[in-house]
């Protein structure tokens, strides 16, 4: 053993440690020197085998006796020849009672079932006045190969690596075809926006001790032909023609509830902003409030005229520059005198 440290040292005991005191040594020296905690230090991982290495001597009762009296537990060295345990059977028998000692996890009979996500698209009168979905959830059992842990555990020399079990993709269950398919109600509150998760507990997959998880349905709100959301509050674009732009009128608006009525003043200019105050959607956190709906005024040029048509706005016309030049039009007065204050410069 002149090349190797003396396994007493490495594990920090002396030789008359019992059973107990070397595997308390171990766990101490496992966990400090573990190279998942010690990535930045090249050395880690070496350091971890020569722990296992010692402690796979040290706790067997038959290459300890041949260590203690021959200096090493080669078999050629006269012993018994019993070969070394493996090292996820060592981290199972020191660390199985505090689950995955690395990855945070509780003893599988303890563990909780890995959640279902689900995705549900519903219209914006649904988000407005809540609704109830339905959903299927296939039939599953828990994966035999990871056995509902969603990682398998892969054994490279002395040390011990987790990826994502290939058989389920993580979710630790597999489709049963024997079982049968669930089917849920879940409800869905009023004012809910796209992103929003509805938690239902007890709904997901079960763990190998029979804890479930729960299901989770993110809900996405379809896109809407009359009106555009900002939070709570809906914006309609109202188009309202130039007659009734001008001397002013009362019109027909739609809501999410019904129909309501808006008053045109006249003179309304195109782009103009009118606020209907809990006309939108219902807030999902604060209780019996709702957001606004803006009305937003597009004045449309009439198309298709005929020649009566064209005559009285012919006529119009040389009546507003009767009255004297952009009386009738302020804001193209002012465009008029910007423009030529930049061309004067």
């Amino acid at each position: 053993m002149s090349n190797k440290r003396d396994y007493y040292e490495v594990l920090g005991i002396d030789k008359g440690a019992d059973e107990a005191d070397i595997k308390k040594a171990f766990k101490k020296k496992a966990m400090k020197h573990h190279p998942d905690r010690n990535k930045s230090d090249p050395q880690a991982e070496n350091k971890f085998k020569e722990i296992n290495e010692a402690y796979e001597i040290l706790s067997n009762p038959r290459t300890k006796q041949q260590y203690d009296q021959f200096g090493t537990a080669d078999p050629m060295g006269g012993g018994s020849g019993q070969g070394f345990q493996d090292v996820s059977d060592i981290f199972s028998e020191i660390f199985g009672d505090m689950g995955d000692m690395f990855g945070g996890g509780q003893r599988q009979q303890r563990q909780k079932g890995k959640n279902i996500q689900y995705q549900k698209a519903i219209t914006l009168e649904q988000a407005f006045a809540g609704c109830s979905v339905d959903i299927n959830i296939p039939a599953t059992k828990v994966c035999p190969h990871c056995r509902g842990q969603g990682v398998v555990t892969i054994q490279q020399g002395f040390i011990a690596m987790q990826q994502t079990c290939p058989s389920c993709q993580g979710s630790g269950q597999i489709r049963d075809p024997n079982g049968k398919d669930r089917k849920l109600t879940v409800k869905i509150p009023k004012g809910v926006s796209t992103g929003d998760r509805i938690r239902v507990n007890g709904e997901g997959y079960s763990s190998a001790g029979g804890h479930k998880g729960d299901l989770f349905v993110s809900v996405e709100v379809k896109p809407h032909h009359l009106f555009e959301r900002e939070d709570s509050n809906l914006i309609c674009e109202v188009p309202v023609d130039i007659v009734a732009a001008s001397l002013g009128a009362t019109i027909d608006v739609p809501t999410l509830d019904g129909r309501v009525q808006l008053k045109i003043p006249s003179e309304t200019q195109n782009g103009r902003l009118f606020r209907l105050r809990g006309k939108g959607m219902p807030s999902l956190r604060t209780r019996d409030s709702s957001g606004d709906l803006i009305c937003k005024i597009c004045v449309e040029t009439p198309v298709r005229l005929n020649v009566e048509q064209k005559n009285l706005l012919q006529q119009l016309g040389e009546s507003m520059r009767a009255s004297g030049v952009h009386k009738n039009t302020p804001k193209m007065k002012n465009w008029v005198n910007s423009i030529k204050s930049f061309f004067s410069d």
